[in-house]
C-alpha cells in the first residue's frame, strides 16, 4: 500500500530534521521529487540521484536556517557577458 503524501511527509520529516527549516511549499515539493526519484532508483538499482537530491534539499534548508547566507546568496553579482534570467520557481 502506497504511502499517503502526508504520511509521507511526516515520514520524511522524522528522518530528516533539516526540513524544519524550509517553507511548507518547498516540503511539499521536496516530499514528491523524493517519492518520485526514490521510485526511479529503485527501478535501476541506483540510489546516487537520490542522494543528490538530499543533498541539494539539505543545502537549500541550511540557507534558509542562516538569513545571513540568505541575504549573501540574493546579492547582485556584478560580472562581465550577458544577465543570467532567474529561473522559472
Amino acid at each position: 500500500m502506497p504511502l499517503r503524501p502526508i504520511a509521507l511527509g511526516d515520514a520524511l520529516d522524522d528522518a530528516f530534521g533539516w526540513l524544519e527549516w524550509l517553507p511548507a511549499g518547498e516540503r511539499r515539493q521536496f516530499a514528491g521529487e523524493f517519492a518520485r526519484v526514490i521510485v526511479a532508483a529503485a527501478e535501476l538499482d541506483n540510489y546516487g540521484p537520490l542522494s543528490q537530491l538530499v543533498r541539494e534539499w539539505r543545502s537549500t534548508a541550511k540557507v534558509h536556517a542562516d538569513p545571513k547566507l540568505a541575504r549573501r546568496l540574493r546579492r547582485r553579482i556584478e560580472a562581465g557577458g550577458d544577465r543570467v534570467p532567474a529561473p522559472a520557481c
